[in-house]
């Protein structure tokens, strides 16, 4: 189970970067759109509040529904950046052309990064969804031996009252303990 925790640890941390990520791209879009122009303040600040909903719903873990809403975010955010960083190549401004198309591919990246399977299983799930997701196949649960507490994939269908844990020995059906004493 070392291995689950492990990867619980990098997955949280990744989710903390993306969310911290999320919203300095998003502010970053929004500052160079509100810099264009004084016309251009109004819908920096629409930006700006659309990315700080998608922002939070996305740190609120717990359905797909936020990874979604990051996602729009990073794309919304990277498409004004890169359009911005090919305006600004264009017109000669190559250092701030290059970093703001650095941070506008970053977001791509980050979005493809959502799409992980042990990620999405980690964002709607836990580490429960996750070790169910690792750890068993299509028609196992994970369960728990009631005696040692050792953490066991098992297939429903086919668990008899006589079945034993591989770690203790002892049943897996309590009930079975009891009727052969």
């Amino acid at each position: 189970m070392n291995e689950l925790s492990s990867v619980e640890y990098g997955l949280k941390q990744s989710h903390k970067h993306q969310a911290i990520f999320l919203v300095l791209n998003g502010l970053t879009a929004a500052w160079i759109v509100g810099s264009l122009g004084s016309a251009l303040i109004g819908p920096a600040f629409a930006i700006a509040a659309l990315q700080g909903i998608c922002a939070f719903r996305f740190t609120k873990r717990g359905s797909t529904i936020g990874i979604r809403a990051g996602q729009v975010a990073y794309l919304m955010s990277s498409t004004i950046l890169g359009l911005m960083g090919i305006v600004w190549l264009m017109n000669g401004i190559m250092l701030d052309a290059i970093l703001v198309m650095i941070l506008a591919g970053l977001g791509i990246i980050r979005v493809q990064r959502m799409e992980h399977p042990d990620y999405k299983q980690w964002y709607s799930g836990g580490a429960a969804a996750l070790a169910h997701l690792r750890y068993t196949t299509e028609n196992e649960v994970l369960a728990s031996c009631p005696s040692c507490g050792s953490l066991l994939g098992i297939v429903l269908e086919k668990l008899l009252a006589s079945d034993t844990c591989p770690h203790c020995s002892d049943p897996l059906v309590p009930s079975a303990h009891n009727e052969s004493e």
